[in-house]
């Protein structure tokens, strides 16, 4: 592991023990892919790290964590085509972990609890592991404006 990662999960572990041990049990459901659709795994498992936190009754530290994300994520590069192998790792950590996971929340957001825990549900239940299969996913539980607006979301 790269030194300025070990320092961060150091830093993670010292204040948010359990949100990092929410983020690795979740890749038991979003697996752990290491291509392009690297952050379903990544952004699935930090954004039911905060789901975590919100469900435990800490909507603030959900808030904060996640205004962090938004921040990290601002002009960050398209997940759509991003080349992961040609990215430095704080970039990499911007669109996977960040971008990522406020797409997701911003994917909540839009569909509300109910029809996104579905999504996650099927999404889990059917071990969705490419963007192309999450938005089918997507599609089938959702409207084509969202899928097109998700498509839009990745892809800037």
């Amino acid at each position: 592991m790269k030194k300025h990662a070990v320092e961060r999960t150091r830093k993670v572990l010292h204040f948010f023990p359990l949100v990092y041990l929410a983020h690795e049990i979740s890749h038991k459901w979003w697996g752990s892919v290491h291509d392009e659709s690297e952050w379903l795994n990544e952004a699935f498992a930090t954004y039911s790290s905060l789901l975590y936190l919100q469900a435990g009754g800490d909507s603030t530290g959900y808030r904060i964590e996640l205004a962090k994300r938004v921040q990290s994520a601002a002009n960050a590069p398209a997940i759509i085509g991003f080349d992961r192998e040609k990215a430095p790792y704080p970039l990499f950590r911007r669109v996977i972990y960040d971008k990522g996971t406020v797409i997701l929340a911003a994917l909540h957001a839009r569909v509300g609890t109910e029809k996104f825990y579905a999504i996650l549900a099927q999404t889990a239940a059917e071990r969705v592991s490419t963007t192309a299969g999450f938005l089918a996913v997507v599609a089938q539980l959702t409207t084509p404006d969202t899928r097109q607006w998700l498509i839009t979301e990745l892809s800037r």
